[in-house]
């Protein structure tokens, strides 16, 4: 899912990307097991990234390089306001071309296959591929999350 415009993002630091060698940042804000998931999801997204090629492609399509922008990712907890106004209808949501990842309380329990699946969507918004209706794109949620699902083997 995109942020509209009109709604509200926590803040962050640019400067927590340059303190990173490896792997996503993930906020101390999120709970253990939510940061683990993460982290398992993560490499469960590196491997198909670097085992299937269609996977791969949907970042190439895109002129981004689906590991290094997964790499470069900050996870956030959505705040009580993003709750209530977004998470109602998502998992997760970021802003097209920004770094950061924020994650619904409702994605907390889904399985780590699932949640990779979503890290997946939300970083191809990050290599700046819309999603209508918040913007004039082919594409809405649904079938960005079922080309993710072909393309990786979810």
């Amino acid at each position: 899912m995109i942020l509209d415009n009109d709604a509200m993002a926590v803040p962050y630091d640019p400067f927590l990307e340059l303190e990173r060698d490896g792997g996503p940042w993930i906020s101390e804000r999120l709970p253990t097991v939510v940061r683990r998931k993460i982290e398992s999801a993560y490499e469960l997204v590196r491997q198909r990234l670097e085992d299937r090629p269609q996977c791969s492609r949907l970042f190439s399509e895109l002129d981004e390089d689906g590991a290094e922008i997964m790499r470069r990712t900050l996870y956030f907890p959505a705040d009580a306001i993003m709750e209530k106004k977004l998470c109602w209808r998502a998992y997760a949501f970021t802003k097209v071309g920004i770094q950061p990842t924020w994650i619904c309380r409702r994605m907390w329990l889904l399985p780590v296959s699932r949640f990779a699946l979503v890290l997946l969507h939300e970083a191809l918004h990050h290599a700046g591929l819309e999603e209508w209706p918040h913007a004039n794109a082919a594409d809405d949620s649904e079938s960005i999350s079922g080309r993710v699902t072909t393309a990786c083997g979810f």
